[in-house]
């Protein structure tokens, strides 16, 4: 029988150590197995453990099947801390193990036989031992994205989305800190984050600490673990002391299980001593032993935290010299992220073969995957370590064949064609010269090929959706506009076109196979569209995961269509006082810029109705106060207090009770005014849960409604009292204002013409500030009717047509800007803080001048993609209107940032969420166009992120869908930056024959006479805001005073080039300087 048997798969680390272990060379470096090491690159005993080994006789005899009480309870305070309620509450069960791959088999033996159906979840990259230990016992073993495509963040939105799409009662592994292999750790604020969707869904947490106290601390290196412990969690926690005791082969270890009881505590412990007895029996005792008298003495146990903290400085100390040392080489710390990590270890973009060239010809020894043991560094040789790193880079610039993506990238090989055509562009004809020595010229001479990327910012959320294995298929239906053959020549290109308006609707398809529309100027629907257009041009296929963010996705709302029209919802009233206190909310947070209700009409019905005897739905004329009732007071909740647990949105009662009283179409003329203020309300609660084609059905039925009762006229004043016909225009106003807003963030054309609406605006001299800013708000909406209308028209060509409308849009912004600044200025003469009214209106009005670039913007990627203009200046006066762009986005994210830091972000309401996303995808896209400077996008990819993170961790689960769709949009914009410069740039893993899918784009030096219209001026941080000066007006003046004579020429002379520069300007006229 044994003769059957077959030998097991390779241990690529036991290897790995045996080969380092036999080099004799001197100039061996270590940087495999996870021991620390000394200066001496010697393995280094800890003082306080070999005083005690010295002096004490320590036992050989048995331990008790489940280990050392004692022994366990100080181990469970040093996880969980001394005074912790789940100690205290009995809640938590600990058991000994053969350190702690024998606790994460023990815990796997016990999910193995317990729960067996159950799925684990693991994030890759992870300690080798994980998939292997539970598919061991059979379980199924399922993954997702750890990081997100930088390398250097926790990729949370794949976390999080996995989290919610696993089936109930899953299992997922953590590591408490010090991840191995890559050092990269969740912050607390991404634990707290993490628990609501883990509590929500009944998962159960498996912890893996086997470093603590080698990154920050002792208790830093726990805070995670002990925000899971006393969210009131199940876990099992697995811990080593290999490596803080420096106890390797000891094999020192403990299970913990943190129950909800402390009966069932009771039960787990007495189920684990079954199965140990019944596999080893009892732990190893020596180790143990020792541990126990250090940390049961005061004295002993400080000097062991002296030790640990001297260790970790000299960690922190390696990873800022090599750092320092490959930044020397040309590899840049901003691709590496290598002194934010913490604990052992860090993990290299290296490509399998770079590893072993690195072992074979320098004796530095690591694993495949690239990751180090930073111990294994000292003072003596981490600069030849450094400098054989970057050696190793250099020759994979002159290897075609070598690989150039990262472990667990994925790859996008390019044809032959291709590199032929390239080569042909290149000027270089001699077949017998290789392409990489022409773009290796290139990358030498070019001033704008760089290794950093331009970002490296953290991101909540990442492109990957579901767990591996499980996601669905996206289903896209490509228009005709996107159906380009990457293989297609210059001769053969068309017109250009605005890829995001077209004939022909583009759509992508949900998990449930349900169609959703891209709408042309819709923030989301462009994003999706710049993706698509890079796929279709550079053949890559699409990601097997479903789509997440498309609408109504984020939060379950219960409408009675759902749960049945007998089932109708109780809401939760609340009480006069606090009713009273919602309507001040609400009044606080929207009365300056909307006009949901009447004040004094709305609260004598609030007193009336709470002076009833008994608080009941409302019936006959009152029903419609009392659905405008609820919706105010859902606002107002909402506004307060955003956070939820799970996906249903703040408030839904009380919005669903309000959806089951809301009458038809006949029974809202019983009293239409009160019927549009209602809708209003409603469609604004649905746009902020991302119900968006609900909220944009209920706004055009309020809208309609108010056309049919003549509101968009001018009133004959000798029917109505000045105070009716300032409601009834106010009315109107807001209803036009928000059908602007949502068919913006639907892409869908406004449903009004303006010619057709003759009411005038609110009287600011008459009617006071309120009305001012509704006034203002409302020639904002008048200009984004004309981006939605004009420039967004369906002909889908980029001709003088609409250069001509993006003129006009900019024209009245610059016809705007004088008043805005004036009335609405950002800073306060004061006290230097922001106006949240004053905010809100210079965001609307930033906003319309990205909205208007976005065509051009996209059309010069296009064109990049086809014509392969990696050397081409962008034409004058198109920089200018870039220049407006990124300045209105980056002023846009400046003021959000000073909102977020004053605490008035709108944590519910959707416009700050749409303008943060509008505004770096913006300026995302602008940092990928060829031979663009560096201004700074880091600096606004973190207030994004850091905005983004604000809002999800206050429960708007949307900010984590557009973090995600972020991802995705830098991921396509570092594509198209390598594609259309077509050239290797210094990083851990160049080769052109291949587009690295996991990569970010390198980060542009500032080159003269290269889009210097980018650049930031200005001293303040509000720089861009809408001024009268000279120099904030320049950018959109230039494009103004623009007049090229091919503007006149027939459509079939319009050239097809007009965007750039280096055609004849003289003919065409770009003589406008920036």
């Amino acid at each position: 029988m044994l003769e059957k048997i077959c030998r097991g798969p390779v241990d690529p680390m036991f290897e790995l150590k045996y080969k380092a272990d036999n080099d004799t060379d001197p100039r061996k470096i270590d940087l495999g197995v996870g021991v620390y090491r000394n200066e001496a690159g010697s393995y280094q005993e800890l003082e306080v453990a070999k005083e005690k080994l010295h002096q004490l006789n320590l036992g050989h005899d048995y331990m008790p099947t489940t280990g050392d009480d004692e022994f366990l309870r100080l181990s469970a305070e040093i996880l969980f801390g001394k005074q912790s309620p789940i100690i205290a509450q009995s809640r938590v069960c600990s058991v000994q193990t053969i350190s702690g791959t024998g606790a994460n088999s023990l815990a796997a033996s016990l999910m193995g036989r317990e729960f067996p159906s159950a799925k684990v979840f693991v994030g890759l990259p992870t300690w080798g031992n994980h998939i292997p230990i539970f598919q061991h016992v059979g379980m199924e073993v399922l993954t997702y994205p750890y990081l997100d495509s930088s390398g250097l963040r926790p990729d949370m939105a794949a976390l999080l989305n996995t989290v919610q799409t696993a089936p109930a009662n899953s299992i997922f592994v953590l590591q408490g800190c010090c991840h191995n292999p890559t050092g990269v750790d969740l912050s607390i604020e991404q634990w707290k984050l993490l628990i609501g969707e883990l509590k929500h869904h009944s998962h159960l947490i498996i912890v893996d600490i086997a470093y603590q106290g080698l990154g920050d601390g002792l208790d830093e290196d726990a805070a995670g673990l002990r925000i899971l412990a006393e969210s009131g969690l199940e876990l099992l926690v697995c811990q080593s002391f290999s490596k803080n005791f420096a106890l390797y082969g000891e094999r020192c270890g403990a299970l913990h299980a943190v129950s909800r009881s402390s009966r069932s505590a009771a039960d787990v412990k007495d189920k684990l001593r079954s199965l140990i007895r019944h596999t080893y029996s009892s732990s190893p005792s020596y180790g143990s032993r020792l541990v126990k008298i250090v940390l049961s003495n005061d004295d002993r146990r400080e000097l062991w935290v002296q030790e640990l903290k001297s260790m970790r400085s000299r960690l922190k100390r390696n990873r800022h010299s090599l750092s320092n040392h490959l930044t020397a080489s040309g590899i840049s710390e901003e691709r590496l992220g290598i002194i934010a990590e913490k604990g052992l270890f860090s993990c290299l973009p290296l490509t399998a073969e770079q590893c072993r060239m690195l072992t074979d010809r320098h004796h530095i020894h690591l694993p495949a995957n690239g990751r180090i043991n930073v111990a294994g560094l000292s003072a003596e040789n981490v600069e030849r370590a450094a400098q054989a790193i970057a050696a190793e880079v250099d020759n994979t610039l002159s290897q075609p064949s070598a690989p150039r993506v990262r472990p667990h990238d994925k790859k996008v090989l390019i044809s032959e064609s291709y590199l032929e055509e390239l080569r042909h562009k290149s000027g270089r004809e001699d077949p017998g010269v290789s392409i990489l020595e022409t773009t290796a010229e290139r990358l030498q001479s070019h001033p704008s090929n760089s290794a950093t990327p331009p970002w490296n910012s953290g991101n909540l959320a990442s492109s990957h959706n579901g767990a591996a294995g499980s996601a669905q298929s996206t289903h896209e239906e490509e228009s005709s506009a996107l159906r380009v053959s990457a293989e297609r020549t210059e001769a053969e290109d068309p017109d250009l076109r605005n890829p995001l308006t077209t004939t022909s609707p583009a759509f992508v398809m949900d998990s449930m196979g349900k169609r959703h529309w891209l709408g042309p100027s819709s923030t989301w629907a462009y994003s999706q569209q710049v993706i698509r257009l890079l796929r279709s041009h550079l053949n890559i296929r699409d990601r097997n995961e479903a789509i997440t963010s498309v609408d109504a996705q984020a939060f379950t709302l219960d409408w009675p269509s759902v749960r049945g029209s007998m089932l109708q919802q109780k809401a939760d009233i609340p009480s006069r006082d606090y009713a009273i206190y919602l309507t001040n909310t609400v009044k606080f947070h929207l009365g300056q810029t909307y006009h949901l209700f009447e004040e004094s009409h709305f609260l004598a019905g609030v007193h009336e109705y709470y002076n009833c005897s008994t608080l009941s739905d409302a019936t006959g004329q009152t029903r419609l106060w009392h659905v405008q009732f609820l919706l105010v007071m859902a606002l107002g909740q909402a506004l307060l207090a955003p956070v939820t647990s799970g996906k249903s949105p703040a408030s839904n009662n009380l919005v669903a009770r309000a959806l089951d009283l809301l009458p038809d179409a006949h029974g809202l003329y019983r009293d239409p005014i009160i019927s549009i203020e209602l809708l209003c309300c409603l469609s604004l609660y649905l746009q902020s849960i991302d119900h968006r084609n609900s909220a944009y059905l209920y706004i055009g039925q309020a809208l309609r409604i108010a056309l049919t009762q003549g509101l968009h006229r001018e009133h004959d004043m000798e029917h109505l009292s000045e105070k009716e016909d300032t409601r009834l225009r106010n009315i109107w106003w807001t209803c036009y204002i928000l059908d602007r807003k949502f068919s913006s963030l639907m892409g869908a054309p406004s449903s009004v013409h303006d010619d057709d609406v003759t009411v005038p605006l609110p009287r600011p001299i008459i009617t006071g500030d309120r009305f001012d800013a509704l006034a203002i708000h409302v020639r904002v909406s008048k200009i984004l009717t004309q981006v939605l209308n004009r420039i967004y028209n369906a002909d889908g060509k980029f001709n003088s047509s609409v250069l001509r409308h993006v003129k006009d849009v900019l024209q009245e912004t610059v016809k705007l800007s004088p008043e805005l600044a004036v009335r609405f200025p950002l800073e306060s003469d004061h006290s230097g803080s922001v106006s949240r009214v004053s905010a809100t209106l210079n965001l609307c009005f930033h906003q319309c001048i990205v909205l208007a670039a976005r065509p051009i913007l996209i059309s010069l990627m296009e064109d990049v993609l086809v014509n392969h203009r990696n050397q081409h200046d962008i034409a004058g006066p198109i920089k200018a209107v870039l220049k407006a762009a990124s300045r209105s986005a980056r002023t846009s994210l400046h003021i959000l940032s000073s909102l977020q830091s004053q605490h008035l972000l709108e944590l519910f309401l959707p416009f700050d969420l749409e303008q943060t996303f509008s505004s770096v995808s913006a300026l995302t896209m602008i940092s990928a166009l060829p031979l663009t400077p560096d201004f700074g996008y880091k600096e606004y990819a973190d207030i994004a992120t850091s905005v983004f993170e604000t809002m999800a961790s206050r429960g708007n689960r949307v900010a984590g869908f557009r973090n995600d769709d972020l991802t995705q949009l830098q991921e396509a914009a570092w594509r198209i930056q390598a594609h259309s410069r077509a050239s290797p740039t210094r990083s851990l893993n160049s080769d052109v024959c291949e587009v690295q899918q996991e990569s970010e784009p390198a980060n542009i030096e500032p080159a003269e006479d290269h889009l210097e219209a980018i650049e930031a001026l200005g001293t303040s941080q509000y720089s861009s805001s809408a001024t009268n000066e000279s120099s904030e007006l320049l950018p959109i003046a230039t494009f103004l005073q623009w007049e090229p004579t091919f503007l006149d020429l027939p459509s079939e002379q319009f050239p097809d080039d007009w965007l750039w520069t280096d055609i004849e300007t003289s003919t065409f006229g770009y003589n406008a300087p920036l």
